[in-house]
Formats: structure tokens, sequence, C-alpha cells
């Protein structure tokens, strides 16, 4: 039984598509970066964190070890062995191999680098790059540790490219942290050049807008997720209405929270909430008639209608929020949050 369920939980993740094997993990590591910069390190969150980290271990260890039966094949010490046989032959599968097993070690970097301490809360950018290399070792030793499992007891295939997948994996679960310590080392930055220290101002002042565009990239990726998700099952209208429904929701939640930092209360939330979806069933209207003109009319693959159309609703609803949704806004600093 647990057998059956773990072959098909593997099936599952294995075959996902393209589309959401690469979008899911962005918008998991754009979150993570958000968070980072937006919440101080506590310990309470550090536990959780190494928690998870636990229990991640155990669940890799499950997947990568569990239920092999002894194979017997030999080893593959060739370093990027899959991506030579992609680019050789274009067989994908190669490629989706290969991403798997980043996949597999993204939540590690991640949830380990969530629960190291903050070296030096002074220096944001040198502790987050210290958080980034130790998590990126660790996964390296813990992927060369089931490898050599592997290897020992014949449980699947002792492969380099492996190890360098799981180790991309976890780096890149690492990266958000050192990102959102480099944002918050240059907005602290104190730098002598005129020019620099205007930009940095200029950055302070203005960073509704700069949150602003993070949070609508964010979304327009929730977007995205959501409706190639569903595209290849659902008439592409209807998964793109699905889309808006959880990009919106998503949209009003972050823009009220950390763009805006709407202080409103009670009703006055209602009101807010009702412009949102007003003006977002408005670009709703807007998108799904231009999407329907680029696909039936102008022929146009279905893909790049949708990135063009994203691009214009994206300018569209900045005008929208902050001229008449969140016209009584206040603006924060970094130093808010």
């Amino acid at each position: 039984m647990i057998e059956a369920a773990y072959r098909s939980l593997f099936r599952m993740v294995y075959f996902l598509p393209w589309s959401v094997a690469l979008l899911a993990p962005a918008v998991v590591l754009l979150l993570r970066g958000a968070n980072v910069f937006l919440r101080p390190r506590t310990d309470r969150g550090r536990r959780i964190c190494g928690a998870l980290f636990l229990a991640w271990v155990l669940a890799a260890a499950a997947f990568t070890l569990l239920f092999r039966s002894d194979s017997g094949r030999e080893p593959v010490y060739e370093a990027f062995a899959f991506l030579r046989k992609f680019l050789a032959g274009g067989n994908a599968e190669f490629l989706r191999s290969f991403w798997m097993n980043v996949l597999l070690f993204i939540p590690g970097g991640l949830l380990f680098a969530g629960a190291m301490r903050e070296r030096d809360p002074d220096r944001p950018f040198g502790s987050a790059v210290l958080r980034l290399l130790a998590s990126t070792g660790l996964c390296f030793l813990l992927s060369l540790a089931v490898e050599a499992a592997q290897l020992t007891f014949s449980l699947g295939r002792f492969e380099t490219d492996d190890i360098i997948a799981n180790t991309l994996g976890g780096f890149l679960g690492a990266f958000p942290e050192a990102v959102a310590g480099l944002f918050l080392a240059f907005l602290r930055w104190e730098p002598r050049n005129r020019f620099l220290a205007k930009l940095v101002e200029l950055a302070n002042r203005y960073w509704h807008v700069v949150s602003y565009i993070f949070w609508g990239g964010t979304t327009t990726f929730v977007n995205w997720l959501v409706y190639f998700t569903l595209a290849e099952e659902i008439h592409y209208l209807a998964a793109n209405g699905i889309a808006w429904v959880v990009s919106v929701t998503f949209s009003f939640l972050a823009n009220r929270a950390f763009v805006f930092r709407s202080g409103s209360r009670g009703l006055a939330i209602l009101k807010e909430g009702f412009l949102f979806a007003a003006s977002r069933l408005f670009s709703l209207g807007l998108e799904t008639g231009l999407m329907w003109a680029g696909v039936e009319l102008l022929r146009i693959p279905r893909g790049i209608v949708k990135v063009a159309v994203a691009a214009t609703i994206a300018v569209l609803n900045f005008l929208v929020g902050k001229f008449i949704v969140f016209r009584k806004k206040t603006v924060p600093d970094y130093e808010d949050f």
C-alpha cells in the first residue's frame, strides 16, 4: 500500500508539465525572498524551518532510497552525462530527469538557510551569503551520502549528475536569502558618491513603486502557474478565468499588506476589495477579449498571446491601483518592514 502510494506520487511529480515544473519553484522562491526581506529573522521562525528541514531530509531519503530493488546498474561518474545526451539526441526526458533532481533539493536549501542564525544583523548581505554557502555545501554532502548509499547497496544508480543537480537545487533554495540581503544592504548603504547616494535615496523614497513591481511580477507568475497547469486540461478561456480569480485574490492581499500598507478596517476593507475586484474585472474582460482576438482571429500561439496581454494588463492595473483603489495610502520605507 505504502509502496503503491509512493510510486503514484513519484509519477505525478516526475511528469509535471514543464510550465508547472518551472513556474512553481519560481513562485515559491519569490515569496521566500519577500518574506526574508520584509520580516526580521526570529527564533520561532528558525525553529519551524529547522523542524521542516528535518522532515524534508526524511522525506528525501525515503524518496531516493526506499522501495528500490537491487538494480545492479553501472554507476555513471561522467559529469553532465544527461545534459550531453539531451543535446546530442534532443530527448527531453534526459533534461527532465536532471531538473527533477534540482527540484527535490530546493526545499532543503530553503529550509536550512531559514534555520540558520543571523551572524551579523548590521551586514545583511554578508550573513546571507554565509547561509547560502552553508546550505549549498550541506545539500552537496547529503546528495553525496544518498548516492554513496545507492552505490553501496545497489539502490538505484550512482550518478554524478544527480549530485550536481541536487547541489544546484540547494543553491537555488537558499538564493533568495542572498538576494534579500543584497537589497537590505543597498537600502541601508550610505555611499560617499553623490550619484549613488541619490540613487539610494530615491529607492527608499519610492519603495512602494519598487514593491508594487515586485508583487505585480509575483502575481503574474501565480497567474501563469495556474493557467498553464489547467490549460492542457480545460478550455484556455476557462483556465484563464480560474487563473484570474486566484491571482486577483493574491494580488489584493499583497498590495494591501505590503505595497500600500493600508490601515483600513471594517467596511473600508470591503470598499477597497470591491474597487480592487471591479478594476480587475474590467482588466479580465479586456484580457479575455485580447486573448480571443490574438488566438482566434490572428492565430498567434496561446503562450505568446498570454505573455503579451499580461504585460499590457500589468501596466493598466498599476495605474488603476495607484490612482483609484489605494489613493489614500501610507508609503513605508524599508525600515517599517
